[in-house]
Formats: structure tokens, sequence, C-alpha cells
């Protein structure tokens, strides 16, 4: 007997016809930028083996949100990646690789990626937050939540923790890969400005026939093919003007969670504009 498919679910909190209107990702006011904390638009309560860790609530802060995201056992992964496919749709973040990534390969092009982890960044910094046991390490999310319910101090600057947990939901912290960018990503020590170096030298090596470029796998190396070039990689992911700087040189991450959430909203700005600009016409 034919085992019966499983059916996914939509759970975007809003669903409209057609595309997703470019206010739910963000807004623009004289030159200033209000993107959406994208968790606000997850329908927590169709996600599956959800544990009562709402992260979807606006009255709660970024931080917050955040914590409760990272330790909820609900079957979630705001990227969509591949594996989170099997069990939803998330239609608002679809529309937003469909719109900005409009003409590439699905098949190539078959998962989605977080770019900046917001448990190792917040390793590397200066916070000092309380780490669970384990390997690889992470921050021990149950043990902030306590924190926050007790209104402890965290940190010598909460503002700067604030604005990194909400830039880290903004849609300048996602973007469509190959599943096995999950990998890569995870070799480098979830350090995005590591990988773009690699591939910085791919393109590179490609250009000099004699040398090998057997470093990423082939389904990697199938990617990269799309773009054709370094400075193609960076415009056509809109990279430029927040991971990787007007010259095309790659920006390293310096340890500070100020730097990312610049980032991040700086590589959000890029994103909306173009997504605007698609959509309107």
């Amino acid at each position: 007997m034919r085992k019966k498919e499983r059916q996914t679910i939509e759970i975007s909190k809003y669903i409209f016809g057609g595309c997703t209107p470019v206010e739910v990702y963000g807004k623009e006011n004289q030159g200033k930028y209000d993107f959406s904390d994208l968790r606000l638009t997850v329908d927590y309560d169709k996600l599956e083996n959800g544990d009562g860790k709402d992260f979807t609530q606006e009255n709660d802060s970024p931080l917050k949100r955040l914590a409760l995201y990272k330790s909820t056992k609900a079957y979630f992964d705001l990227d969509y990646c591949a594996s989170a496919r099997k069990w939803y749709k998330y239609k608002i973040m679809s529309d937003l690789y469909g719109v900005l990534w409009k003409g590439y390969d699905e098949k190539i092009l078959n998962s989605g990626e977080t770019l900046i982890s917001a448990n190792s960044a917040l390793i590397r910094s200066e916070y000092n937050l309380k780490k669970r046991k384990g390997n690889p390490p992470g921050i021990n999310w149950d043990d902030l939540l306590e924190k926050l319910k007790l209104g402890e101090k965290i940190g010598e600057d909460r503002e700067k923790l604030e604005q990194f947990a909400k830039a880290g939901a903004f849609i300048g912290n996602y973007m469509p890969v190959p599943a096995s960018h999950q990998q890569l990503l995870s070799s480098m020590k979830e350090r995005y400005d590591k990988v773009l170096n690699l591939i910085k030298v791919f393109y590179y090596v490609e250009e000099i026939p004699y040398l090998k470029n057997d470093f990423v796998d082939e389904e990697i190396k199938e990617w990269l093919y799309l773009f054709r070039s370094w400075k193609n990689f960076v415009d056509e992911n809109y990279l430029k003007g927040s991971f990787v700087d007007d010259q095309y040189e790659v920006i390293s991450f310096d340890g500070t969670i100020e730097q990312l959430s610049k980032m991040l909203y700086n590589r959000s700005i890029c994103m909306l504009k173009v997504y605007k600009e698609r959509t309107a016409k």
C-alpha cells in the first residue's frame, strides 16, 4: 500500500492574494527604515510540537522572543530551510525568496539560510550569557528566559542586545541556498564572513584553469555557477553595503553584535528596495 504523503500546512499569520505586500517586511519613512521582526508573522498555534514557548507575541521584547524561539521544541526555522519545508509552508518567506531570486532554479536553491547565528554571535560577544552544556556550545536560553522573568540585569548594554535580537529576524538575515550550505556555514563556525571569503576564492580559482576548485562540494559549485562571478554573486544576493564593501571586499566580523546588527539592517534596506520595485510592476 502506498504510504500517504504528509500534508504540510501554511503557518503565516497573514495570508494575502498574490505576493505578500512589502509593508509586511518593513517600511520606509523619509529615509529611515523600520523592519519587521519576522517571528511576529508566524501563527504559533499551527506549529507542530509546540510547547507553549510562543515567540510570536508583539508585547514581548525582541530578546524574549529570541530566547523563546531558540528554546521552543516546535518544528520551525525562520529561514525556511529544506528540512522545515517538510513540516509547513511559510508564504511570507517563500514570497520574499521568490521575488528577490526570481528565475533561479528551485532545485538548486532548495533551502534557506540564517546568515548570522544568534547562538554563535552571542557566544563570541562580550555579554557573557550563561552557556548550555554540550557540543557545539550554545547559549542557555532557558536561563536567559528566567533572568528576563525575574527582571535581572543582562549585560552592560541591554539596548544593544535588544537591537541584535530584533535585527536577527529582519529580512536581511535570510537567503535561499542549496541544502548543503548549512554544513558549509557550520564548518566555518557560523562565520558568514569566512564563507564569503571561501566563495570569493572559488570564483578567482575558476578564472585560472590549472588550479583546482574542489574545496566545495558539487551542490555548492552548481549554486555558485548560477552567478558566474564574485561580483554577480555579491550583487544578486544583496550583500554589497553590508557584508561586502563597495570595493567587493568581504568585511571581517569584529566580534561585536553592534556590527552584525548594522550589517543586517543595511542588507535589509537593499532587499526591501528591490522587493518594492519588483512587486510594484
